[in-house]
């Protein structure tokens, strides 16, 4: 679920912690409770969920939270929130801070003809799903959900695309390196191959891809061409400008008035002096700073949209704005890993409550949280506006994966407690006569990674199978495989089963596009991603 979660041994608790084998499950109900909310109140009560669901969200952690420590013991309690804050919500909220501004920086401009035909709307959930394993699902994720929104807005029928988005790059993507999702990383830090996971990892990967790819574009194909009215496609509107205008509604807080954009610019003010009523279609990117240093052939073919008679070198410097931050978003995989494998004699910084911080972990957060400071300062805000970029995903990430941090707390430790705690039939159903059944391994670690946090889980089975990288590389490779594979793909199974899952929810309804609700994306998964699955755990696990 998190983009990133170093805890290891070394940065368990030192004092007293939460014991999985003594809890009861009931301890778990604030955490389901808290998913029903993230499911239900925005149908049923949706005016009173965005006005509220901050403290709805710290209503369930406090549930959990204030009785756990009167009945349990209280120290152990504050330890494992803690440890929580310090070695997985801070770092998630580093990550994600990092890549969202960076990555909300890069505006794909009209220089690059986008459409949103089948064909391009497939050539980029291919593109996103390619480059994942480099720059992480979530670095993925936030660098072209803008461009594919800003391709489609003028279809009417846009959910399926980017729930396949969510599939294909915000999880799947991410399972060639340790770099492209948090299970995967925490294998490596435990001794698997940095390549293990790339060469064993890219016949799953690519068999779930041409599965699901074809399926897409049959999907959108049927919508395109049976349901759209084609007289609104970009290449049928006066001087092959830009597809129309989002409504006011559409655009910037998706309705939500309460949110401002950076540096307090109204997020609707596309154009500075636009009429968006207008039939003018060109006032964006007349006004766009981005172009205010090319050649006058440039600024003419941003206005017109006919970019014809521009040289095609000049065209490609002219795509993006926001070039400077391309570095940025690559340094932040890399800070990751340099960090991951830092290596220092006396790494100790300091404990809180018996919760340890060492250099690593803090010089990662501070490049991370830099990183992001570094992007705002040095992107125009005119960039920022015209990518329809907007503060509210980011807060609203944080608020709801703060509480699930906390109430998921019992269940993670129950889960650790193996055979000794009440989920213990789940750790015994994975093996048959003292044998690994790599089928249920692949389920089982499927299924809790899509409501749970996926990097635990991973790192529970992976001490199931018996924890040794070199015997489960070389002996139980399948089991490997299987428990991997589980722990990524799966993360696709809910809103929650990944951190780019619910952003990217966020941001494309924050531009006023439909998105199911939690239960509904589950039924959109289990329609079109489960099959899929299924076809391929027989393939390879079976």
């Amino acid at each position: 679920m998190t983009p990133l979660n170093l805890l290891t041994d070394a940065d368990l608790p030192t004092g007293d912690h939460l014991d999985g084998a003594s809890l009861s499950l009931a301890w778990s109900i604030p955490f389901f409770s808290l998913l029903l909310s993230i499911s239900l109140l925005p149908l049923l009560a949706p005016h009173v969920w965005h006005k509220h669901y901050g403290g709805i969200a710290a209503g369930h952690a406090a549930a959990m939270l204030l009785p756990m420590m009167v009945f349990e013991d209280t120290s152990a309690v504050v330890t494992e929130v803690l440890a929580a804050l310090l070695h997985e919500y801070i770092p998630f909220i580093a990550i994600i801070f990092a890549l969202f501004v960076t990555a909300g920086g890069i505006r794909i401009t009209n220089a690059v003809p986008l459409s949103g035909t089948p064909w391009q709307n497939a050539a980029i959930l291919l593109f996103g799903t390619s480059i994942a394993s480099i720059i992480g699902t979530t670095g993925a994720s936030l660098l072209l959900v803008r461009p594919l929104m800003r391709g489609n807005e003028w279809r009417s029928h846009k959910t399926h695309i980017f729930v396949y988005f969510i599939f294909l790059v915000a999880n799947i993507g991410g399972s060639l390196s340790p770099l492209g999702d948090p299970p995967l990383f925490l294998g490596f830090l435990k001794g698997v191959d940095f390549l293990w996971f790339t060469t064993h990892m890219i016949k799953p990967m690519a068999t779930l891809v041409a599965l699901l790819l074809p399926g897409f574009f049959a999907m959108d194909c049927y919508y395109y061409f049976r349901k759209e009215d084609l007289s609104l496609a970009p290449w049928n509107r006066a001087g092959g400008t830009e597809a129309r205008k989002p409504l006011a509604a559409e655009r910037g807080t998706g309705g939500r008035t309460e949110e401002t954009p950076l540096m307090g610019a109204p997020t609707d003010a596309v154009a500075l002096d636009h009429d968006p009523d207008s039939d003018d279609d060109v006032g964006d990117v007349a006004l766009d700073e981005g172009f205010a240093h090319m050649p006058p052939s440039v600024r003419t073919a941003a206005a017109t949209g006919d970019w014809s008679n521009v040289p095609i070198l000049t065209r490609v410097a002219a795509s993006i704005d926001g070039w400077r931050n391309i570095p940025l978003v690559l340094l932040v995989p890399l800070t990751i890993l340099l960090t991951g494998l830092w290596e220092i004699e006396n790494p100790h910084v300091f404990t809180v409550h018996d919760v340890r911080m060492d250099a690593e972990d803090v010089v990662r957060d501070v490049v991370l949280i830099s990183i992001g400071i570094v992007s705002v300062l040095i992107t125009p805000a005119s960039t920022r506006i015209l990518n329809g970029f907007s503060w509210f995903p980011i807060v609203e990430v944080a608020k709801l994966f703060l509480a699930i941090f906390i109430t998921i707390i019992p269940a993670v430790a129950i889960l650790e407690a193996g055979t000794r705690g009440e989920l213990s039939f789940i750790v015994e159903a994975v093996t048959e006569n003292h044998e690994p059944h790599n089928m249920r391994y692949f389920w089982f670690t499927g299924v809790l990674s899509a409501f749970l946090d996926n990097a635990p889980t991973f790192v529970i089975f992976f001490n199931v199978a018996g924890g040794d990288a070199d015997v489960l590389m070389h002996t139980l490779t399948t089991t490997l495989l299987a428990i991997s594979c589980g722990s990524v793909f799966m993360g696709a199974g809910t809103l929650v089963g990944n951190a780019p899952n619910l952003l990217v929810k966020s941001i494309v309804e924050d531009r006023g596009i439909r998105m199911p609700s939690f239960l509904m994306y589950i039924v959109w998964a289990v329609l079109l991603l489960v099959p899929s699955l299924i076809i391929m755990s027989f393939i390879f696990f079976w």
